[in-house]
């Protein structure tokens, strides 16, 4: 009888090691890891990276022209040649346009920063105007819930008073917004509040 339970338990176990060795040649060992496919990834885009940022050329056109002042022009004096009058007048034109592009290009970097500054004035007025609007429906609440509301007069003047500044807060963020929508200012969307 024990012998019957040796030769069944070797044949038991003979039968599941040929099974798990079928199994381990069954699977691909060439089979890439997720870490090497990641690496492999990252390398095509750095390659796609690399290959698309084209070199920047610099030409006369991409170079600002310097501001030219008349000590620095050679004067046309007895001495100059009939051709030299017609180069200084076009290199003084050309400085007239520098200068004038200079001038456009400043006044529009200032306005830049005028609208970067109300942006976040206007984002800044914003989460005031919802920090009251939130404490003022926290303090309704409060209030509606006393049994004696009726009769809490302290408790009717400080809303009367929230409401009021609630209400100076949002004339402060419109008035920013039109004079941010003067500017040329696009107004970003707002966003879709969610349920808390």
């Amino acid at each position: 009888m024990r012998s019957k339970i040796i030769v069944r338990s070797l044949s038991l176990a003979f039968a599941c090691a040929s099974l798990l060795a079928l199994n381990l040649v069954a699977q691909e060992p060439a089979a890439p890891s997720v870490a090497e496919a990641a690496r492999r990834a990252r390398e095509q885009k750095e390659q796609k990276k690399d290959t698309a940022k084209p070199t920047p050329v610099i030409t006369n056109d991409t170079l600002a022209p310097s501001p030219s002042t008349s000590s620095e022009s050679p004067s046309a004096g007895p001495e100059s040649k009939p051709g030299e009058a017609d180069t200084q007048a076009a290199s003084g034109a050309s400085a007239e346009t520098a200068a004038d592009s200079a001038a456009k290009t400043e006044e529009e970097a200032k306005k830049k920063e005028k609208i970067a500054a109300l942006k976040q004035q206007i984002a800044d007025k914003q989460h005031e105007v919802d920090l009251l609007r939130r404490e003022l429906a926290l303090d309704q609440d409060a209030y509606l819930t006393k049994p004696d509301h009726a009769d809490d007069k302290s408790g009717k003047a400080k809303l009367e008073a929230e409401q009021a500044d609630l209400k100076d807060k949002q004339d402060e963020l419109a008035s920013l917004k039109s004079e941010f929508t003067s500017l040329g200012g696009v107004e970003e969307p707002k966003p879709v509040p969610g349920k808390p």
